[in-house]
C-alpha cells in the first residue's frame, strides 16, 4: 500500500486510491504498518525511500488531518501512538530533511506520543541529539509535549523524563542564546 503512494504516485486525494482506501478501513493498530515500513525502510541508507521524503512527508501530513478532524481532542488520539512514532522515526532515520524542515510536523506529532511514557523518553533524547544543531526547534517541540500532556498523566510523562536529556536539551538552548 505504501509502495502504491512512493513508487506509482497514487493521490492522496484520489477517495478510490488503494491508500486511501486502506486508511478508511483499517484500525489505528492496523495503519500503523504502512508507518512502521516506511521507517524500517528508511533505516537502510541504501534504501530508495530517502529519495521520496516529500511523498512520505506528505502522507505524514494527511494522516495527521485525518487523525485530527476524527477525534475530539488529544486525549482520544491515545490508539494513534504507534504510527504516529513511526512517523517520527521516518524523520530521525531520513538525510532528506531535519528537525529544523519538519518542526511544525514534529510538534503536531508531539501531542500523540505522550501515552507511551518510552515514546516520550525516545523522543526527548532524540530531541537532546537535535539541540546540538537546532537548539530553538528542539525546545520548542519539547514545549509542545509538556504542554500536550494531560494534568492527570504528568506524573507518568515526569516519571519517564531523563535528566540528563533536559539538562542537554536546556544547555544547548542557553548556550544558543
Amino acid at each position: 500500500v505504501a509502495m502504491a503512494h512512493l513508487f506509482e504516485d497514487e493521490l492522496l486525494e484520489d477517495e478510490d486510491s488503494l491508500i486511501t482506501r486502506f486508511y478508511e478501513l483499517m484500525s489505528p493498530e492496523t495503519a500503523a504498518n504502512i508507518s512502521q515500513a516506511l521507517a524500517n525502510g528508511l533505516d537502510n541508507e541504501d534504501s530508495d525511500f530517502h529519495q521520496h521524503w516529500d511523498a512520505i512527508r506528505e502522507l505524514w501530513e494527511w494522516r495527521l488531518d485525518q487523525v485530527e478532524t476524527q477525534i475530539d481532542g488529544i486525549e482520544d488520539g491515545a490508539e494513534y501512538h504507534g504510527e504516529f512514532r513511526y512517523f517520527l522515526r521516518c524523520l530521525k532515520h531520513t538525510n532528506a530533511s531535519n528537525l529544523e524542515d519538519e518542526q511544525g510536523l514534529v510538534e503536531r506529532t508531539a501531542p500523540f506520543l505522550i501515552y507511551q511514557a518510552p515514546h516520550v523518553r525516545l523522543l526527548e533524547e532524540w530531541l537532546a541529539e537535535q539541540s546540538d544543531t537546532s537548539p530553538a526547534a528542539a525546545i520548542s517541540v519539547y514545549y509542545a509535549i509538556v504542554e500536550a500532556v494531560p494534568d492527570d498523566e504528568w506524573y507518568n510523562v515526569a516519571r519517564s523524563s531523563n535528566e540528563e536529556m533536559r539538562e542537554t536539551l536546556y544547555t544547548n538552548a542557553v548556550r544558543a542564546g
